[in-house]
Order: C-alpha cells, then sequence, then structure tokens
C-alpha cells in the first residue's frame, strides 16, 4: 500500500478565518500572547489568593536556595585566592558609571545572576561582589572596542 503525501493545510487566523500570511500572523500572534499572558497572570493572582504564592516556596525556592548556596561558595572561593583591587568606593565612582550603557542581559550573563538582579546592580542598588568587578571593567572594553569598530 502506497501512502500519497498530502500538504498540510494553511493555517488560518482564528480571528478573522483568513489564511495567515506574515502581517496577519504577527498580529494574531501577538494578541495570543497578549491574551495567554492575561490568563497565566490571573492563574497566579488566583494561586496566591489561595495562598499557594508559585514564584516561593516549593521548586522556586529550592531552586532560588542552591542559586544563592553556588554564589556564596564561588564567593568563599575566590577570597580565599584573591585580594580586591579596589575599594566599594572606588567600585561605585568608576565602575558603576560605566554599566549605564550596559544591556541587563549582557549585565546578568557576566555577572551569572538574574536579569532582575542585574537590573539592580545597573541602578547601583546593589552592588556585586568585588570577584565580578573586574570582569565587569573587561567586558566594558569589550562593548567600547566593538563599538569603535562600528
Amino acid at each position: 500500500m502506497q501512502q500519497t503525501l498530502v500538504a498540510p493545510l494553511p493555517s488560518a487566523c482564528k480571528g478573522c478565518g483568513l489564511i495567515l500570511e506574515d502581517a496577519c500572523y504577527t498580529e494574531y500572534r501577538a494578541e495570543k500572547d497578549r491574551q495567554n499572558i492575561a490568563i497565566a497572570t490571573a492563574a497566579k493572582a488566583e494561586m496566591r489568593a489561595e495562598g499557594r504564592d508559585p514564584s516561593h516556596g516549593g521548586e522556586s525556592a529550592r531552586k532560588r536556595g542552591a542559586s544563592i548556596a553556588e554564589q556564596l561558595r564561588l564567593n568563599a572561593e575566590w577570597e580565599k585566592r584573591h585580594t580586591s583591587t579596589m575599594t566599594e568606593t572606588e567600585y561605585l565612582d568608576h565602575v558603576l558609571s560605566m554599566l549605564a550603557t550596559v544591556e541587563v542581559r549582557q549585565l546578568a550573563e557576566v555577572l551569572g545572576v538574574s536579569r532582575g538582579y542585574a537590573a539592580t546592580v545597573r541602578k547601583g542598588l546593589k552592588v556585586p561582589h568585588p570577584r565580578h568587578w573586574l570582569s565587569l571593567i573587561e567586558m566594558e572594553k569589550q562593548n567600547n572596542s566593538e563599538s569603535k569598530l562600528s
């Protein structure tokens, strides 16, 4: 028995019924994403109202605790082998101002932290451990040299 391949039917817009084209799909996808976010936000609000906050406790707390423990371990390991080459005041005076133009995503990657924490570092609300300071300076040097090439 030989199978014949049948072309899949094109996707139709659930809003207007027309065959989805790039422009229509982009609008449809954006609207669908907004709807999904609203549904998820409502579900989380309902869980919180019932005393079951999904972002705290359970698996979230375990992951957060493991991440914090790992950061503390790395900090202690660094402190055994190094002495900071600048004070916190020098960091605030020289390094913090360089972070204003750095994307939060890039800062989070360099620090190995969440984007939320990286945003507080960039605003100067938190000071990262001294083990990160030289990496931040190097990142800024690299960003500057790349921008000069553009």
